[in-house]
């Protein structure tokens, strides 16, 4: 075997080394006769032992440079002429998840190819715009540098030598690009040296122009490419997701890995549900459970306590969710919590023809549904594997198309969560067939209460100071779009509550009665934190319908776009004009904004309602 070096730079906010670097490490090793780590930033001390125990050299260095920076310090370190001793140089770092096939697969191929140095993929030549308003510039053709090896001919020579001597600290991104992975490429190859790539350059040229790794669909599933780049998984940071990555292709990725055994997915979850907000990873894997309901209920029976608990405090309402209650299978046990004797009584009494376990328990009419779930029924939590939470929720608005508008959202919970027995029972298989679901929330409604691109509300300032004063946390960047069950109904595996329960909850904690409904309380946190603190436990977060639904939804949602649309006709035909008019729109705006708070009455109403309109439109026109 030739006597090869690795050198893996590893960067991670908090130091930490994941099980998918590990993987890759023990992968390398199979073909490597050392490997040196260079830390770019910190390096945990779990992280240190777990690269000590694969038996690698580690070297820590200050974050500067990039990857660059950290190659340069590594052969620093071996020296020059230890390094000419090798018969390869393998630079890589841990942008990837592999081997997806063993690595030497691919070197057998490479042995037989005559080049000097090569790479998994290269990057066609394409003229490209690193900033939105900046020049255009040609990108040369060059080898991807997540991962280079360089062969003896190389390493041997001057050139080698002069290259890394004079390579700068680059300061930024772009620059590590241009100059660093481009100018590599360009460099040696100007010195008469010769580059190739494992995959199929001119295939991939002719199906993208841009970068090959966002087809690692097909790279990993026709062509057996070893790795796959980690922003496959949340490409759309780069704008890369409707051209490239779009049309469940991640999804399509991932089931391949699981279902052919080629790759653990939890190293990739938990990576993913570490660094990536739930909201990012949504948005290229679709984690939408559309379910047609199931007459069985497998293993969930015999293997899951399951629960389902209802807050009921508004008496008019105990038919209505009898009507949800009924569906319940009898394996799922229920807990009815009431504030008054009268409404639990009524309960028992509409109840009491129900086969089910159901067992009742009162609390204080303080911290309404949030208080039912996390101090009235916290043995419960603790009691279960998978639990229900529904509530009699209603509007506080007097207005009565506000009050039906509450009325269609609660309609829209419940027949999300609790649709018939046959849905319940695929619900809870649902759940145990998906190790790392962690919580199935209904899909948000966004044509009465538009929530797309203002989840967070008035509550995310807020959300930070509980995370800090409830579970001493401040160290979490809140997902911008936060997926939450709004509406504060949802189905949970009790271990995805872990972090939400180490707290001990008291009624003291929620404001008194009556508490005003506007935004920015304290359950209006909770209600987003369930799912931020779910995906910290390393659980992912979906939405939920019934397949019937569903079809409704979705005519819903067309609807209410193309109404979105129309709105914005007239700005989006004229894109030579568009600052022109989002600085019209922004004007407008404000001086709505201005109008309905000077004025009352029917005009106040007219203005808010138009500067709820016109956020929205400049949303969608910044986004187009």
């Amino acid at each position: 075997m030739n006597k090869r070096l690795g050198i893996y730079v590893h960067f991670d906010k908090k130091g930490a080394v994941g099980e998918y670097v590990v993987h890759c490490l023990k992968g390398l090793q199979e073909l490597v006769s050392d490997i040196l780590v260079v830390v770019n930033g910190e390096l945990s001390d779990e992280g240190r032992c777990a690269l000590q125990v694969l038996g690698v050299d580690i070297l820590v260095r200050e974050n500067v440079g990039f990857d660059f920076g950290g190659w340069k310090e590594g052969i620093k370190y071996y020296g020059y002429d230890k390094i000419s001793n090798y018969d390869e140089l393998i630079l890589t770092n841990n942008s990837y998840y592999g081997p997806i096939y063993p690595f030497s697969e691919m070197w057998n191929k490479m042995d037989n190819i005559e080049c000097d140095f090569w790479g998994i993929n290269k990057h066609c030549k394409i003229e490209t715009k690193l900033h939105k308003n900046g020049p255009t510039r040609q990108l040369a053709e060059h080898i991807q540098s997540y991962w280079l090896v360089f062969k003896k001919q190389i390493l041997a020579s001057l050139v080698f030598k002069s290259y890394w001597e004079k390579l700068p600290t680059y300061n930024n991104m772009e620059d590590a690009i241009t100059c660093g992975e481009v100018g590599l490429s360009t460099f040696f190859e100007s010195q008469g040296f010769k580059s190739a790539s494992y995959m199929d350059c001119a295939k991939y040229e002719a199906l993208i122009k841009g970068n090959p790794t966002f087809l690692s669909d097909i790279q990993v599933i026709t062509d057996r490419c070893p790795i796959i780049k980690r922003k496959f998984f949340y490409a759309y940071k780069e704008n890369f997701l409707n051209e490239f990555v779009g049309h469940g292709r991640v999804k399509r990725l991932l089931n391949f890995l699981s279902e052919n055994n080629l790759y653990d997915v939890n190293m990739i979850w938990d990576d993913l549900l570490q660094s990536v907000p739930m909201s990012v990873i949504n948005d290229s894997l679709h984690m939408n459970y559309i379910l047609a309901g199931r007459d069985d209920v497998g293993s969930v029976k015999l293997d899951k306590k399951i629960a389902c608990i209802i807050y009921i405090f508004h008496p008019e309402l105990i038919s209505y969710c009898y009507q949800y209650i009924k569906n319940i299978p009898q394996y799922i046990d229920i807990v009815i919590v009431n504030t008054s004797s009268e409404v639990l009584e009524l309960c028992k009494s509409t109840f009491q023809d129900l086969d089910s376990k159901i067992e009742y328990r009162m609390q204080p009419n303080r911290g309404r549904d949030n208080a039912a779930f996390l101090v009235t029924c916290k043995d419960i939590i603790n009691q279960y594997d998978y639990l229900c939470f529904v509530h009699s929720k209603v509007s506080a608005h007097n207005d009565d198309v506000k009050r039906i508008v509450g009325e269609e959202f609660r309609s829209h919970c419940f027949t999300s969560l609790l649709y018939s027995e046959r849905y319940i029972n695929d619900i809870t298989n649902t759940l145990s067939e998906n190790s790392r679901l962690g919580l199935l929330a209904p899909l948000p409604i966004l044509w009465n209460y538009n929530l797309a691109g203002n989840e967070w509300g008035r509550n995310k300032s807020n959300s930070e100071n509980y995370l800090k004063q409830y579970f001493s946390i401040d160290d979490i960047e809140l997902d911008p779009h936060v997926m939450a069950p709004f509406g504060g109904m949802f189905w949970v595996k009790t271990k995805a509550l872990k972090t939400l329960t180490s707290y001990d909850w008291k009624y003291e904690d929620f404001p008194s009665e009556p508490f005003p409904a506007s935004d920015g309380l304290l359950p209006h946190s909770i209600e987003r934190l369930i799912s931020i603190l779910a995906q910290r436990d390393g659980y992912f977060i979906g939405h939920i319908a019934p397949i019937e639904y569903a079809s409704t939804y979705l005519g819903e949602l067309y609807h209410f776009n193309r109404n979105k649309t129309l709105d914005m006709k007239p700005y989006l035909l004229l894109p030579a004009f568009r600052v022109y008019s989002i600085r019209a729109l922004r004007i407008k705006y404000f001086r709505c904004k201005f109008l309905s708070k000077i004025t009352w009455g029917k005009k106040q109403k007219h203005y808010k309602r138009k500067t709820k309109n016109l956020k929205n439109n400049l949303q969608l026109l910044s986004l187009s």
